[in-house]
């Protein structure tokens, strides 16, 4: 129960008390009218003195309303937000903070823990706060709920992009399981033979590049900077022994 429940729930039972404390009192006072006149002015002072008493107990009560109206408000803002998110596809589209963008990522994926495209954009909400080992962690959990060839990718290339060789041979493993299923997967291959690069595979990198390079989907640009990565993989692996 946050502060205004609680505040609500004590100012109530004071004055469900109070008012039957003073109507006790009165009838007590009609048996005592004659013997005891001046609880004729008792009683009235009693009910006097209900109106500060209970407006002093309100007043706590208003202001912790006012806080919790205020975070309720914003936290609802924050979830019509998110959903717009799954709607345009794009976190720059969305009148959120990434602070905010996050909190209301957190929520969705605890309410829907199954749903792999909330967990991914998660992971990319993290990304963009540089925060990499969560951010993989959420992206992990997006391509074991969804088998998304485009979240494998963009997975490998947060995990190939740290220093842990243990991460670097999960992106290759991602990645190999990417082109298996999709051949001509354009950003896998690309991604591959850079993470067979990074990982001084020249021999591989160059035998995913130069199958790239070959697809005809490709415009003259891109095939042109695919080519001299292959021909530096190349002068690499000359000047190192053989995988």
């Amino acid at each position: 129960m946050n502060s205004f429940g609680i505040a609500t729930f004590l100012v109530t039972c004071f004055c469900v008390f109070y008012v039957s404390y003073c109507s006790m009192g009165g009838s007590a006072d009609k048996n005592k009218a004659v013997t005891k006149p001046f609880k004729k002015e008792t009683k009235s002072a009693k009910w006097v003195l209900i109106f500060p008493v209970v407006m002093i107990l309100y007043a706590p009560l208003l202001y912790f309303s006012q806080d919790s109206y205020a975070e309720q408000n914003k936290w609802q803002q924050v979830q019509i937000e998110t959903q717009k998110l799954f709607k345009k596809g794009q976190i720059n589209e969305v009148d959120l903070t990434m602070q905010d963008l996050l909190l209301g990522l957190r929520t969705q994926v605890f309410y829907q823990p199954k749903e792999a495209k909330i967990w991914f954009e998660l992971g990319l909400a993290y990304a963009n706060l540089k925060m990499s080992d969560v951010a993989i962690a959420a992206m992990q959990r997006a391509i074991r709920e969804e088998k998304n060839p485009d979240w494998m990718v963009a997975t490998a290339q947060l995990l190939n992009a740290s220093n842990d060789a243990a991460n670097q041979q999960t992106a290759i493993s991602l990645l190999e399981q990417v082109v298996r299923q999709y051949p001509e997967h354009q950003s896998g291959l690309l991604t591959l033979g850079f993470a067979y690069f990074k990982a001084l595979r020249y021999e591989s990198a160059i035998g995913v590049w130069t199958h790239l390079a070959n697809n005809t989907g490709l415009s003259e640009k891109s095939r042109q900077f695919i080519l001299e990565q292959v021909q530096q993989a190349k002068v690499l692996q000359n000047k190192t022994p053989a995988e």
